[in-house]
């Protein structure tokens, strides 16, 4: 009887929670980084995870942790939401950076135009940002504001030059002169005929961020 009893009571002892048993020994805000991370190690999703926890806590290391789980999971709209958001609270522009790239992956040129208009840096932080954008102001029938970006990466970095985006420009504005110019100069021996390029999202600084 006595053995028994004394294996339920460390039987209990075990299911005893984090919480529970050091409520009075560290920050609450501790504790609950401390049962997400072991509900994930346990299996639990880590996304839903690290969402409850930063809703829970609103920090700052809760909303870096919470990004890098969507970027694991690829969750490229989640991803552009919280890094913007992060962005807000670091002013690092790496989050920001971030937020743009996952939005050109995900393919929401509206809000991709929004972000880079609202933090212009990122047009010169960043070539393939740049190219995207002029690709999305293209669409958007803005051909002016497309062809200065154009000229721009033309003049001041040619190995970055997107010729698919001047020929794009040429047919829209119906400059056939220069289609028929751009034509021959894509056929040169040494030339790649290509689109804008991928956005690959960067990493995460693990870090906190020096504002």
């Amino acid at each position: 009887m006595t053995t028994s009893f004394a294996r339920a009571s460390r039987s209990r002892s075990a299911k005893t929670t984090p919480r529970e048993a050091n409520k009075q020994s560290f920050p609450e805000q501790a504790l609950a980084a401390f049962e997400t991370d072991i509900a994930t190690a346990e299996g639990a999703d880590p996304v839903a995870g690290q969402l409850r926890l930063y809703e829970t806590t609103q920090t700052t290391d809760a909303l870096r942790a919470l990004v890098r789980a969507l970027a694991d999971k690829q969750d490229y709209r989640a991803i552009a939401r919280y890094a913007e958001e992060l962005y807000k609270a670091t002013a690092d522009p790496r989050d920001i950076v971030m937020a743009a790239q996952a939005l050109a992956q995900s393919g929401n040129g509206r809000d991709f135009v929004r972000v880079i208009e609202a933090y212009p840096f990122l047009k010169d932080y960043d070539p393939e940002l740049r190219r995207y954008y002029a690709w999305q102001l293209l669409y958007l029938g803005r051909l002016n504001e497309t062809a200065q970006i154009a000229n721009a990466i033309r003049q001041q970095s040619p190995a970055q030059r997107d010729l698919n985006l001047e020929v794009a420009l040429a047919i829209e504005t119906g400059e056939w002169e220069l289609l028929g110019a751009l034509s021959i100069f894509s056929n040169r021996p040494g030339r790649v005929f290509r689109p804008w390029g991928s956005i690959c999202l960067s990493s995460i600084s693990d870090t906190p961020s020096v504002t």
